[in-house]
């Protein structure tokens, strides 16, 4: 789509549709979720601003509510419980690779909901409507098997 507007337009139209039928065929409104993107010994939680909290909002979920430094907030693994949602992305460089996740967070997990990992090379990276729509995919898998 780059350099062309017509093409721009009809891959953000594609993008919002496919959150409207998210949002739709898995019934959202009222659910939470909630990024977080481990680093340098923190957690890094993404809030509604963000490119993917901004995703996650447009199929009809919540962010929840934090103080937030401008699109993410810092946190200490001792605090992994403020990341609680029913959707909890986390984002690994390899998917099938369930040692990516801290340990804060696998230890936890039955207690912060629905906790899975997520690429970060578009979840975090991926910043645009391909991106989005990468994300958009790996979400409907997460609530289909959540369902």
């Amino acid at each position: 789509a780059l350099g062309d507007p017509d093409a721009g337009d009809e891959l953000l139209a594609e993008y919002e549709q496919r959150c409207d039928e998210i949002a739709g065929e898995y019934d959202t409104e009222g659910m939470t979720a909630q990024l977080i993107r481990p680093r340098d010994g923190v957690l890094t939680l993404y809030g509604p601003t963000s490119f993917a909290g901004s995703t996650l909002e447009c199929a009809g979920l919540t962010i929840p509510e934090h103080d937030w430094e401008d699109i993410s907030l810092d946190i200490s693994p001792e605090k992994v419980l403020d990341a609680k949602a029913d959707v909890v992305p986390v984002t690994v460089t390899d998917v099938a690779d369930a040692s990516e996740i801290p340990a804060a967070v696998s230890d936890n997990a039955d207690q912060l909901g629905g906790v899975v990992p997520v690429d970060f090379q578009y979840w975090i990276a991926g910043v645009g409507p391909v991106g989005g729509l990468a994300v958009l995919d790996d979400l409907e898998e997460i609530l289909a098997a959540q369902s």
